[in-house]
């Protein structure tokens, strides 16, 4: 059976799957888990929950990294609940510098284990999200894999505004190469992400896409990353996101994001005129499925997406990068 056949099989059957039938571990391996953190206790308190009662194999243990960027250590009270056993260890730092990119390279910066995972603070992760990340990335034999973030919208939110794609980046099938990057959901071999002095750009620490910036730039050392939807991360989507507005502000991160890597290297004349001129026509786009919104709310929002992404990209040509944090 083909390596693409089996994992497939493997990770469907993840609920009622156990390592010890499929075990690519040989030797102890510990895999970091490294979460940043600001001022969301509950939540934080959910995630280390989830992390604690993963189903791992004999030979694998867990090591969580947790990063407070809270600088009254709000989630050291959190911390203290969790005890360390034989499979897993809770560590605990404070970083109180208002930046997200100086926090996850203290967390990578601690990290011990031979592999790393990101996941943010307001998610919690299914029972087998570390075991099919391992799985995946064993039978694929890449460096890194990226999973499937699920929403879980609160009730109160407009049901035309509860869509997947509007709060996270699309995903492909367990095994395609990955197009997007992001650490609400992640996995990657630690030895590659600490051959950079300096994972995160402090740069992207308040602008975002800090994430992005950091796997291009290990995937063109060589870097190989794959998707793996069977690795599942739950995220609550609570009133205040539920919005047009957050959406547009989202879209115009990405985009300024987009452009601001994109032209990292790149000083061009042209490259930035071609980019401003497309940037423009969409935005006539947008603004044209914007008038016709009251026909179709998902046409509005669409346009909206469109308007935000492109204004941000039109921002980054000129340098001017909006603070998200």
């Amino acid at each position: 059976m083909k390596n693409g056949k089996m994992i497939l099989i493997i990770l469907r059957m993840n609920c009622r799957f156990s390592m010890n039938h499929f075990n690519p571990i040989k030797g102890n391996i510990t895999i970091s888990v490294c979460v940043a953190t600001f001022k969301r206790e509950l939540q934080l308190e959910n995630l280390l929950k989830s992390l604690q009662t993963q189903e791992i194999p004999s030979n694998l243990f867990l090591e969580i990294v947790i990063v407070d960027n809270d600088s009254r250590g709000s989630g050291e009270k959190i911390f203290d609940k969790f005890n360390d056993s034989k499979k897993i260890v809770f560590k605990y730092f404070l970083q109180p510098e208002k930046n997200i990119s100086i926090s996850r390279n203290l967390a990578v910066q601690q990290a011990r284990g031979d592999y790393i995972c990101f996941i943010d603070d307001d998610e919690t992760a299914s029972i087998n999200w570390i075991q099919n990340f391992f799985i995946a990335l064993h039978l694929y034999k890449v460096d890194g894999a990226f999973g499937y973030v699920k929403p879980i919208f609160d009730e109160n939110i407009p049901l035309y505004l509860r869509k997947r794609e509007y709060y996270f980046n699309p995903i492909g099938k367990t095994g395609t190469e990955a197009k997007y990057y992001y650490t609400t959901n992640a996995i990657i071999n630690s030895k590659i992400i600490k051959s950079e002095r300096v994972p995160f750009n402090p740069e992207y620490g308040l602008t975002g896409g800090e994430d992005a910036h950091l796997f291009e730039r290990l995937a063109k050392k060589g870097a190989k990353y794959i998707n793996c939807k069977e690795a599942i991360t739950f995220e609550f989507i609570p009133r205040d996101r539920g919005t047009t507005s957050y959406i547009y502000k989202r879209a115009l991160q990405g985009g300024q994001s987009f452009v601001r890597r994109r032209l990292e290297n790149k000083r061009i004349f042209f490259s930035r005129l071609f980019i401003l001129i497309k940037a423009c026509i969409i935005i006539c786009l947008s603004i044209i499925q914007l008038a016709v919104g009251f026909v179709s709310k998902k046409i509005r929002v669409k346009g909206i997406i469109k308007f935000g992404a492109s204004r941000g990209k039109i921002i980054a040509l000129f340098g001017n990068y909006k603070k998200m944090y």
